[in-house]
């Protein structure tokens, strides 16, 4: 067994015991319009001293939940560094916070702070669905 799978079983168990697994579907649903609402992302440039914030504008927007983990949820969003200028390709995760869960008995999602780490069928299936919404290029 993965550790992935350990969490995951462990994140069910706690979610069963809180009475909230049902709960989960909801959250990630609420998160999916707002994500769908907001406009701009604020990303800190840690390449900056200090580190400083900018604003980026948000184009379009892919959400997939991981199949064999459902208590995370991939993001891929068209981001914009300046107007006019071709956008970047912004991939992160939004998981369900164990810690919140353990210690305040509460479901809250939180943006994923490394980096993602995606089953290869399931970056293919984003990839695929990023070419249909013209994000990314068929060629690609």
């Amino acid at each position: 067994m993965t550790k992935q799978h350990s969490i995951s079983i462990e994140a069910e168990k706690k979610l069963k015991e809180k009475g909230k697994l049902k709960d989960v579907e909801q959250k990630f649903h609420e998160k999916i319009e707002e994500l769908k609402k907001k406009k701009y992302v604020v990303e800190k440039q840690p390449w900056s001293e200090p580190p400083t914030k900018i604003k980026r504008k948000i184009g379009r927007l892919l959400t997939l939940r991981q199949p064999n983990f459902p208590f995370k949820m991939f993001v891929l969003q068209e981001v914009f560094l300046e107007e006019g200028k071709e956008p970047e390709i912004r991939l992160g995760y939004y998981i369900v916070s164990p810690k919140t869960l353990t210690e305040k008995g509460e479901l809250r999602l939180v943006w994923g702070q490394y980096n993602p780490n995606i089953p290869k069928k399931d970056f293919i299936h984003l990839i695929r669905m990023a070419q249909e919404e013209g994000i990314i290029d068929k060629d690609f």
